[in-house]
């Protein structure tokens, strides 16, 4: 999924269910650019340099939608 949001592009990447996710040799996980730790993650990624700033702990373990939103919001306005 692809959607433009204040500037910024949203790509939503499906990683599989939870038995393919949880696999420590999953393809994301040992991706160069990316090496996701955990589900949900959010990256910042800038042409021509990559991924350069992302959080996911902080997601995984919100335990309300108003802590995902202020994780995001405060994402979206750091530049880096």
């Amino acid at each position: 999924m692809l959607e433009r949001i204040g500037g910024h592009v949203i790509i939503e990447v499906d990683v599989g269910g939870p038995g393919q996710w949880k696999d420590r040799k999953h393809p994301l996980r040992h991706h160069e650019q990316f090496k996701l730790r955990s589900v949900p993650t959010l990256a910042r990624w800038e042409q021509g340099v990559g991924v350069v700033s992302k959080i996911d702990k902080s997601l995984e373990l919100s335990s309300t939608p108003k802590d995902v939103q202020y994780y995001v919001r405060t994402f979206m306005e750091t530049k880096r």
